[in-house]
């Protein structure tokens, strides 16, 4: 009797850790779409005179590496001590670490970008300043090729 007990909390731990991991997992997609469309903005509007825009498309970059950060943080309370997911975990820090690096990338592109005082003028300069994410060995790359196969497994 006691022994089956103790065996359903392990169970029942495992199983939360699982489904707090298939949340991480589908929120790293997610913060993923948005940097892919924060860079489209910052290729956009980084250059572009419209103070106002170019504020308010940077405010969303900061937001969404806070995001990211917060994310990271939260990893930390998820309970791998079975051993069950450890390696699951894992791939989840990786992940959210290669989209920290991409939204660290973006947001020192646009505080260099709104430093420009006549940004049109320097539209090839602001460009380079966000490196290409689609560039072999970026932490785009780097995610895009490893989510699909990393996605948690119930085990």
């Amino acid at each position: 009797d006691g022994g089956s007990a103790d065996a359903g909390e392990v169970e029942s731990g495992d199983a939360i850790t699982y489904k707090k991991l298939g949340d991480v997992y589908d929120q790293l997609k997610d913060l993923a779409a948005r940097a892919d469309a924060d860079e489209q903005s910052y290729r956009t509007l980084a250059a572009t005179p419209g103070s106002d825009e170019r504020t308010n498309a940077q405010n969303e970059a900061y937001q969404l590496s806070l995001d990211v950060n917060n994310l990271i943080a939260s990893l930390s309370d998820i309970d791998v001590t079975s051993g069950t997911y450890a390696d699951d975990l894992e791939h989840m820090k990786t992940l959210a670490n290669w989209l920290r690096n991409r939204t660290d990338a973006l947001n020192g592109a646009w505080q260099k970008a709104l430093q420009v005082t006549n940004p049109a003028s320097h539209a090839q300069e602001i460009d380079g300043y966000l490196p290409d994410s689609s560039a072999s060995g970026s932490y785009k790359e780097l995610f895009d090729e490893h989510y699909d196969d990393w996605k948690p497994q119930e085990k």
